[in-house]
């Protein structure tokens, strides 16, 4: 369920960019290959504090029912880095990663 749910997510994005870019100046190959490691970053050996993404969906595994806007900066911090493929510096303590975590997670739980 999973996997559709991201490969469509992946093809909404490239119809939007397409809708963009339509002058083709950036290399479509290029926007692909990232959005491939998006796709593929659920499965994932280990989580950086630079991957929202997989975060956000250990997060939703780990407190399925949780308003991820409800979660406060200390309480998010500490189910990230106690999240077992987090291998990161478990010091770092920047609000903005903690909020491109949290919109991400947000924007996956909407998405249901």
């Amino acid at each position: 369920m999973r996997d559709l749910a991201c490969k469509q997510l992946i093809e909404i994005q490239q119809r939007n960019f397409l809708a963009l870019t339509g002058n083709g100046l950036i290399s479509f190959d290029l926007v692909a290959d990232s959005w491939e490691r998006m796709y593929n970053m659920h499965d994932m050996d280990e989580f950086y504090w630079d991957d929202p993404f997989p975060i956000a969906l250990a997060l939703i595994e780990q407190h399925p029912d949780v308003d991820p806007l409800e979660v406060n900066w200390e309480t998010l911090h500490r189910w990230i880095i106690d999240l077992p493929k987090f291998a990161d510096d478990k010091s770092v303590t920047n609000i903005q990663l903690l909020e491109d975590i949290q919109k991400e997670w947000y924007e996956e739980v909407i998405s249901r």
